[in-house]
């Protein structure tokens, strides 16, 4: 499981960095697409369907 906490920017303390929502769930996305086995295969319709490993 993983997570990123959101902190407006007056709550960051001086070594936080800010990140918008979309920029945490990015990061999310990123790191899910990287280390679980997920392959993205085109189907003939052209959709795309996610098949586990």
């Amino acid at each position: 499981m993983t997570f990123e906490v959101y902190k407006p920017k007056e709550k960051l303390k001086s070594e936080d960095t800010y990140q918008t929502k979309p920029q945490i769930a990015a990061k999310i996305i990123r790191y899910l697409i990287a280390t679980l086995p997920i392959t993205i295969h085109r189907t003939e319709s052209g959709g795309d369907s996610a098949v586990g490993t």
